[in-house]
Parts: structure tokens; sequence; C-alpha cells
């Protein structure tokens, strides 16, 4: 729901009625004379919440509604800043100090009807690993799993691409990255395999995580049986991809035990 003192003014003189959006008040008494033709859209929300009360992320271009962005640009320091376009899908803009515009285009992705992007298989500084998941109707537990496993919120793949970019940029790494999300949020699954558990099982978690390969020395990412016991696994790289995940909003990170 829009607040009414962030949106433009158009006065009408002979009525000194300030139109705001959808509502309108009168100048002098400043009461509204309308109801706001959305309320009954956002019972949860206050009359004088703006963008949902997350401005960083949401948006409200005509005062009648928070919505979310299609343009992101993505900064080296973790800051995002979004943009709402006329298109049907959201495309991402990562920092070049070697461009004119500071920016260059990362990724352009369209959103599914669960809100999802998928996030590429390959780019600057990442690649995948494993195979696509199926998907289906698993029976333990009882869900419906949609197809792939590279989903991802909006937001979630904007720090992604901002993520990759600060460690391919900055260290050269190159990050091999695996379970995200199936299409419809759910963990990603196949028949004759097990749930890739916190991945979205139930839609609790729903393309918010992203799984991805110990880094070597070289700052490449390996495959292993027993990374930790490997010659090649680097504490130190592993901790500098936390560390840059966190500055991003990846702040819930942890590494396996093998």
């Amino acid at each position: 729901m829009g607040c009414q003192k962030l949106t433009y003014h158009v006065e009408n003189p002979p009525l000194k009625v300030v139109y705001r959006a959808e509502e309108s008040d009168k100048n002098t008494a400043q009461r509204f004379l309308s109801v706001d033709p959305l309320a009954h859209e956002f019972p949860h929300q206050s009359p004088y919440a703006a963008m949902n009360n997350n401005p960083i992320y949401f948006i409200d271009p005509d005062g009648r509604a928070a919505v979310p962005p299609d343009d992101h640009y993505i900064n080296n320091d973790g800051s995002i800043s979004s943009v709402q376009t006329d298109d049907n899908f959201d495309r991402f803009f990562v920092q070049d100090n070697l461009s004119e515009t500071g920016y260059r285009l990362a990724g352009q992705l369209n959103k599914n009807d669960a809100g999802l992007v998928q996030f590429p298989g390959s780019g600057t500084g990442f690649d995948r690993y494993g195979t696509v998941d199926a998907g289906g109707t698993s029976t333990s537990p009882a869900e419906t799993v949609g197809q792939g496993d590279h989903y991802l919120k909006p937001e979630t793949a904007a720090a992604l691409f901002g993520l990759v970019n600060k460690l391919h940029s900055d260290l050269g790494f190159n990050l091999s990255l695996g379970d995200m999300s199936s299409s419809n949020g759910s963990d990603p699954w196949q028949a004759g395999f097990k749930h890739h558990a916190g991945h979205g099982h139930l839609g609790k978690r729903s393309g918010l995580d992203v799984d991805f390969r110990y880094l070597n020395s070289d700052g490449n990412s390996f495959q292993s049986s027993n990374a930790f016991k490997s010659s090649s696994f680097s504490s130190l790289n592993n901790q500098r991809v936390y560390d840059a995940a966190a500055t991003f909003g990846f702040t819930k990170n942890y590494q396996g035990t093998s």
C-alpha cells in the first residue's frame, strides 16, 4: 500500500484538493476524502506504511501498491539498488569498474509462476556441478516437486550474482554452484534419490539457499569425497567465500563435514 506523503502531488485549484495517487485529502482539513481503493488487498498493512515497510527492495511508482523491481544494480560492497521496469523479466547488473557505466549485465532471467528465476548454469566466475533434478511426485514426504534445482528468489539471485562477481574480480575465484530450489520452490528431488534438504522443503526456504563446492589453493572449486582431508583444500580461500557471502546477505553459512 502506498504512503501518500511520498507520491507526486497535483493540485486542483477550484477545490483546493490535493490528489495523491488513488486517494485525496482536503488541504485545509487534512482528512482523506476517499477510501484507498486497494485497502481490501492489504488488511495486514497500516495505511501509513510505505513500500511494505521495506523501501530497500520494494518500490511504489504510482502510490497504489508496493511492487518488486525488475532491474538490479549490484555493488561489490554488498549494496543492491533495484528499479521497476515494464519488462516481464529481471536484469542483473554487477559492478564493473572497467565499464563506462560502472556496471555490466550479468544475467537476464524470467520469473516463473512461483516468483522464482532460474540461475544460469555458467557465467563469469561460476559454473554448476551435478545433474539437473527431474522433480516429480514424492511420497516421503508427500510433496509435488518442481523440475530443476537452480531456482532462486530474484533478490537472492541478485546477491549471488554480486558474490561471484566480487570473488572473481577481486580474487580470481571460480565457484561451482550446486543445489538451490526446484522450479516450484521445493527441495530439488527426483525418483530414486533423497530430497536435497534445506533448499525449500514444503516452501519453508524457497529460493534462499545455495550450495557450492569447496575451493582449493588456486581459488577454484574442486570435487573430493572428503574435501577437508584433501591436500587441495584451502581453509583461507573458503573462509574468504564465507566472509564475502555475509556481505551480500548470506548470513547462515556453514561448512559440511566432508
